[in-house]
């Protein structure tokens, strides 16, 4: 490139910069299970940073393992976003004095909220306790449902979902369903009854708002991997194997966790964007197949990009034990953040920033020029 194109290129993504990221039809959304349960704040919002940069831009960020409203708020001022929730599902660390206890899960979000919900079942109330789902915005309604669903003797699955209704129609889910910690066959049926329950939840919710001519998007740490990646997934609700692997997959009997063929039932173009995503725990060998996920269905399913995730090398992804999965995602997530460093601030900090990014400019210009001399 010349240098005086590459002048105008960087007006020209200057100007970008300053100006509000729009919505499109399909927005670009990821999923991550953020690790947050023993690190503090600051480190968190860190390695979203990092992540960012990394991958690039987005418009929807769901996390998985944040246990507090602290970590989420940190996180949102650090990349940039004005809009964000928070589960209730569990109480405080304080209380429980155990991270795993305190687990939650949250959406982040460049177009603001209308409305904000959670299924909350680890609690004895029908709600699950009485405590609502947190939102930046206190002037969003939030709303405890009861979705009258259990798996057997009034026993209530594990955690449940979060929802938010973006203005523009479009829901988006976060949830974090139990894990089998490495189980098959008799010890996983316990974990694989929540799962499918989880997931029955979110069909049941999700299905009125396709019925009502919404889309919705669902993403999180599902601990389990499309149908045909591992024999335990079932993709017959009405058959299930015999809880030995023997017995499942080719030659055998449909596998016991149903729970990705519950949500596959969704009807208004159900697409599992993840289907073909590489392993994405990075803290062992789970098998075959992406245990992170992102789905989609109604009118704006179509346009959505196939998931993809990072080759990662080693157990560790900036800090979390998962990689991220991804939609969409953009290309540049450098100038999204000196977007949102823009943003903030004052008039007067504004125009120092902006003095700051021209001089940045410069400086590199100078390199370019420089390296450019030096090859003639």
């Amino acid at each position: 490139m010349k240098i005086g194109t590459f002048a105008q290129a960087c007006t020209i993504a200057l100007t970008t910069a300053l100006a509000a990221p729009v919505l499109a039809d399909a927005p670009r959304v990821m999923t991550w299970n953020i690790n947050g349960g023993e690190q503090d704040k600051d480190v968190l919002a860190g390695n979203a940073r990092d992540m960012i940069l990394d991958i690039g831009d987005l418009d929807i960020l769901v996390l998985q393992e944040v246990i507090s409203s602290e970590q989420v708020s940190e996180i949102a001022e650090e990349i940039g976003f004005d809009h964000w929730a928070i589960s209730d599902f569990s109480p405080p660390i304080e209380v429980t004095g155990k991270w795993f206890a305190s687990l939650e899960v949250a959406i982040l979000s460049r177009t603001p909220f209308s409305k904000v919900v959670e299924w909350d079942t680890t609690g004895r109330l029908p709600t699950g306790d009485p405590y609502d789902p947190r939102a930046s915005d206190t002037t969003v309604p939030t709303e405890s449902l009861d979705l009258e669903l259990t798996i057997s003797d009034g026993e209530r699955p594990s955690r449940g979902f979060l929802r938010v209704d973006l203005d523009g129609g479009l829901s988006v889910y976060a949830t974090h369903w139990k894990s089998s910690r490495g189980a098959n066959g008799d010890e996983d049926l316990e974990n694989a009854a929540k799962r499918e329950n989880n997931a029955r939840g979110i069909a049941k919710d999700a299905s009125t708002i396709l019925a009502n001519g919404g889309s919705v998007i669902i993403a999180g740490d599902l601990n389990i991997q499309p149908i045909g990646k591992h024999d335990r997934v079932g993709s017959d609700l009405a058959i299930d194997c015999k809880p030995s692997l023997n017995n499942c997959g080719d030659g055998g009997t449909d596998g016991y966790d149903d729970s990705m063929a519950i949500l596959a039932d969704l009807e208004n173009g159900y697409r599992l964007l993840s289907e073909e995503v590489q392993p994405t725990y990075l803290g062992g060998n789970f098998g075959p197949g992406a245990i992170d996920h992102i789905a989609v269905a109604g009118p704006l399913a179509a346009f959505f990009a196939l998931a993809t995730t990072v080759s990662v090398s080693g157990n560790s992804y900036f800090g979390s034990d998962h990689s991220p999965v991804f939609s969409g995602v953009g290309t540049d997530g450098g100038a999204i953040l000196r977007t949102n460093a823009l943003a903030s601030g004052s008039g007067e900090d504004r125009d120092a920033k902006v003095q700051r990014l021209i001089q940045e400019i410069r400086d590199r210009l100078e390199v370019l020029e420089q390296m450019s001399s030096e090859n003639q």
